[in-house]
C-alpha cells in the first residue's frame, strides 16, 4: 500500500497534468490513510479553492487549523480565500481576518519566527482596532523583542479594550517586571490569577519567579532567603497532596496531621544494571546550561552509566539535534503535564533524576514531588536550594558552598571535588584583541551580566571604580538595554552617584556571535554581586579579558571564586568592597602589564580545569557514585569527595 506521501506527490503530479479529479480521489485516499497528516488535508482545500469552491475550501481549511494550529502553509491560503469572499461581497457584518491574522502570528511566534510576526499582528488591529487578544499578543511579541516600554503600553491598550482578559494582565505584568516595576507587576499578576486561578505565567511569576528575583537582592539574609524557598516547597507539596485527593478522595484515613507536609511517595526502589542517570531541563537548546552540560553528556562513561535526557524544550535548534544524537535515551517532555511527566520517570526506572531548571523559566520541578526517581538532585540551572522537599540533593562544588551557610535538611550536599563548571567556548568565537585601552589611552571597564544583578551596591562601587580612575567607562551590555526606560535609568543611575552619562557605553544584546565581540572593547571584567555570573564570567576569561570578583557570602555570590580558583588566578577575588577596588585599579593603573595578560589568558584557560572536559566527566562520575552510594550519602562531609 502506497504511504500517504507517496499518494501526495501523485496527486500533484496528476493536477500538474489537469487531471483535478484523480488528484482529489488521490488526496482523499492519503487524508484518510493518515488523518493526523495536515499535508493531505491542506491540498485538498487548496484544490477546492482553485477549483472556487470557496464555502468547501473554507471549511477544509478551518477545520485544518483547529487541529494543526501550527501548520503555516494554511494560513495564507486561508487569508486569500477570505480575502476574495470579501470583495465579492464588502459589506459582510463577519470578517474572520483579524482572528486568522492574530492566529497566523500566533503561529509563527511558536515556530520562533518573532519578527514576522508583528506585522500580522499590526494587520489584525488595523481591520479590528478593538480586538483585545491581538493587542495583548503583540504586547508579549514586543516584550520577547525587549522593547519593553512599547509592551507595557500596548498590553494597557488591550485592558483598555477588554479589562477582564487574564493574558492582557499577564503581559503587562510580565512587561512591569522586566522594567523593574517590581510591585505594580506582581498587582497585575494577582489580578491575571483573579480571573484565571490557573494562569500558568502568573503562577510561575508570582512563585518560582520571584524566589528567583529574590536572588538578586542584597537585603535578604540566608534564613530569609531559607525560608522562602522552605514555604514555596511546602505550598506546592500541600498543592500535589490536595489535587491527588481531589481525584482519589480517602476513605476510612486518618486525620490529616497538622505541620508541614512530609514526602508524598515512597521513591522507587533500587534497580540493577547500570544506573539509569536523568537530565531534566526546558533549557536543552542553545542557552547558559547547555554550554556547562553538553561536555559531560559527551564524556560520560557509558559502560558505567546509562544517561537519559527528558528535554522539556518547546522549541528546539541545533544545539538541542546535537544532544539528541548523542549516545543516550531521548524524551520530548515539554507537551506532558507535571502528572504525566512524573508517571514517565516511574515508568523508566531511573536511579537518580538531575534537575537542571531551579526556579528559572520553564521549571518543571512540580512534577518531581512525589519522588517519581529513586534519587533526585538539581544542579547548574539555580545556584541556590529550590526548597522542595523531595530533592535529595544539590550539586555544586567546595569554592561555591563552604559548609558554613546551610543548615541539614533535604537537598543535601553533593560536591564535586574540582570546580563543578567546565566550559565549552563557542567553536565561531573570535580570537582574542589587542587590548583596548593602548589605542584608547583610557580603560575601559565592562559587564554583560543581567541587569537585574546591578543591585544598589553594586552601582555604588561601580562608581567609585570610574571616578577613581580618570578617563575610563563603562560597557554594559545586555538584552534590555534595547529599551529605553533602561537606559535612561542606568544614566541616572550612575548619575546620582556622580558619574557622567557619557562615561556608559549601552549596547543592546541580540543573541548572536557579536556578543563575544563586544570583548573587543573592554579591557576588565567586573563581576556583580551579591549574584554573579558564570557564563557571561566564562566568556570574559575565553576573550583574555581579566575578572574581578567580590566573595559573597550565599552561594549564588561564589560562582566568581570557583571560576577563578580553577583558573588559578585567586588574586582577582577580593573579600571585600574596598579590596574590589584595589584589584580593578590595580589592574588598570598598568596598561602593558594588562596587555600581556590579555594575550595569555585564553591559553592559560585553555589549560586550566575549566576546560578539561574528560576531567570533569570523571569527577562527576565519583560525584554521581557517592549519591548513589546510599545511606552514606546522607553524611554531607561524606559527599564532599576527596
Amino acid at each position: 500500500m502506497a504511504s500517504s506521501a507517496a499518494l501526495v506527490q501523485r496527486a500533484l503530479a496528476l493536477l500538474g497534468e489537469g487531471n483535478a479529479g484523480q488528484a482529489r480521489q488521490l488526496l482523499e485516499e492519503a487524508a484518510a490513510l493518515d488523518p493526523h497528516d495536515p499535508v493531505p488535508r491542506h491540498n485538498l482545500a487548496e484544490l477546492s479553492f482553485r477549483q472556487g469552491r470557496l464555502d468547501q475550501g473554507q471549511r477544509l481549511f478551518e477545520e485544518l487549523l483547529a487541529e494543526h494550529p501550527a501548520f503555516l502553509p494554511a494560513y495564507p491560503s486561508l487569508l486569500a480565500l477570505l480575502e476574495q469572499r470579501r470583495a465579492s461581497d464588502p459589506t459582510s457584518a463577519q470578517d474572520p481576518r483579524p482572528m486568522l491574522l492574530n492566529n497566523w502570528a500566533n503561529a509563527l511566534l511558536a515556530h520562533g519566527r518573532v519578527p514576522e510576526a508583528e506585522p500580522l499582528y499590526r494587520q489584525s488591529l488595523a481591520l479590528d482596532p478593538g480586538y483585545a487578544h491581538a493587542w495583548a499578543n503583540l504586547s508579549n511579541l514586543l516584550r520577547l523583542q525587549m522593547r519593553l516600554s512599547e509592551a507595557e503600553q500596548t498590553a494597557r491598550q488591550a485592558l483598555a479594550v477588554r479589562p477582564d482578559l487574564p493574558g492582557a494582565w499577564v503581559n503587562l505584568g510580565c512587561a512591569l517586571e522586566e522594567l523593574a516595576c517590581h510591585g505594580e507587576a506582581e498587582a497585575c499578576l494577582q489580578r491575571a490569577l483573579a480571573l484565571q486561578p490557573d494562569q500558568p505565567e502568573a503562577r510561575h511569576n508570582l512563585g518560582s519567579g520571584r524566589l528567583m528575583r529574590h536572588l538578586y537582592r542584597a537585603d535578604l539574609s540566608l534564613a530569609e532567603l531559607l525560608r522562602l524557598h522552605q514555604t514555596w516547597g511546602e505550598a506546592l507539596l500541600a498543592e500535589s497532596e490536595h489535587q491527588r485527593e481531589a481525584v482519589s478522595p480517602p476513605t476510612g484515613t486518618a486525620p490529616r496531621r497538622s505541620g508541614p507536609p512530609g514526602p508524598a511517595a515512597t521513591p522507587p526502589p533500587a534497580r540493577a544494571g547500570r544506573p539509569r542517570i536523568a537530565f531534566l531541563s526546558s533549557d536543552l537548546r542553545r542557552h547558559a546550561v547547555t554550554t556547562f552540560l553538553e561536555p559531560l553528556l559527551e564524556h560520560l562513561d557509558r559502560d558505567r552509566f546509562d544517561p537519559v535526557c527528558l528535554a522539556s524544550v518547546a522549541e528546539g535548534d541545533a544545539c538541542t539535534e546535537r544532544l539528541r544524537r548523542l549516545p543516550l535515551e531521548w524524551h520530548d517532555v515539554h507537551q506532558r503535564s507535571d502528572a504525566q511527566l512524573e508517571e514517565l520517570i516511574r515508568s523508566l526506572g531511573i536511579d537518580l533524576l538531575i534537575e537542571l531548571n531551579g526556579h528559572t523559566r520553564g521549571t518543571r520541578l512540580a512534577a518531581l514531588v512525589r519522588h517519581p526517581a529513586r534519587l533526585q538532585a538539581s544542579w547548574l540551572g539555580y545556584p541556590f536550594r529550590t526548597g522542595l522537599p523531595s530533592l535529595d540533593f544539590r550539586i555544586s562544588d567546595a569554592w561555591v558552598l563552604d559548609g558554613s551557610e546551610e543548615p541539614q535538611g533535604p537537598e543535601r550536599r553533593a560536591l564535586l571535588d574540582r570546580c563543578q563548571f567546565v566550559y565549552r567556548p563557542l567553536a565561531e568565537a573570535p580570537e582574542v584583541s589587542a587590548l583596548p585601552a593602548l589605542e584608547r589611552d583610557a580603560i575601559t571597564f565592562g559587564s554583560r551580566s543581567n541587569l537585574n544583578k546591578l543591585t544598589p551596591p553594586v552601582l555604588a562601587l561601580w562608581s567609585l571604580l570610574l571616578l577613581s580612575c580618570p578617563g575610563s567607562r563603562l560597557l554594559l551590555q545586555a538584552s534590555h538595554l534595547a529599551d529605553p526606560h533602561w537606559r535612561g535609568w542606568l544614566r541616572g543611575a550612575f548619575a546620582a552617584h556622580g558619574v557622567p552619562p557619557e562615561t556608559l557605553l549601552l549596547l543592546p544584546y541580540d543573541g548572536s556571535l557579536g556578543h563575544l565581540e563586544a570583548y573587543h572593547r573592554i579591557d576588565i571584567a567586573l563581576d556583580p554581586f551579591p549574584y554573579n555570573g558564570i557564563t557571561t564570567s566564562c566568556d570574559a576569561l575565553w576573550m583574555g579579558v581579566p575578572l574581578v570578583t567580590l566573595r559573597g557570602e550565599l552561594p549564588q555570590g561564589r560562582g566568581g571564586v570557583t571560576l577563578l580558583e580553577a583558573l588559578g588566578r585567586a588574586d582577582w577575588i577580593a573579600d571585600t568592597p574596598e579590596h574590589y577596588l584595589a584589584i580593578a585599579r590595580g589592574l588598570a593603573v598598568d596598561p602593558l602589564r594588562l596587555s600581556a595578560e590579555r594575550s595569555l589568558l585564553r591559553a592559560r584557560m585553555q589549560a586550566s580545569p575549566l576546560r578539561r572536559e574528560a576531567e570533569h566527566a570523571r569527577a562527576f562520575e565519583r560525584c554521581l557514585e557517592r549519591m548513589l552510594a546510599g545511606p552514606a550519602g546522607a553524611d554531607p562531609a561524606a559527599m564532599a569527595g576527596s
